[in-house]
């Protein structure tokens, strides 16, 4: 059985909400701007934002957290 913490799956959530934040936030600045997307286009737009936000925040903690970590040794072939 695979487990995930609580911290894990709390720091998952918060980057999913952030991230659809950011695709409601580009909806609504292309409202503003006068810019007319469809109804379905949004809503596609708005998963596609979310999916990438979000696996950048999650590519970006995963950096950080392991930038010092040792290189791995590579065995010589004889």
């Amino acid at each position: 059985m695979t487990k995930i913490s609580v911290k894990k799956g709390g720091v998952s959530l918060v980057t999913v909400l952030i991230s659809y934040a950011v695709a409601v936030g580009a909806n609504a600045l292309a409202k503003v701007a006068g810019i007319d997307i469809p109804e379905d286009t949004q809503a596609q737009v708005t998963v596609a934002v979310t999916a990438t936000v979000s696996g950048l925040i999650t590519g970006a903690l995963n950096f950080w957290k392991h930038r010092k970590d040792a290189k791995p040794v590579a065995i010589p072939k004889v």
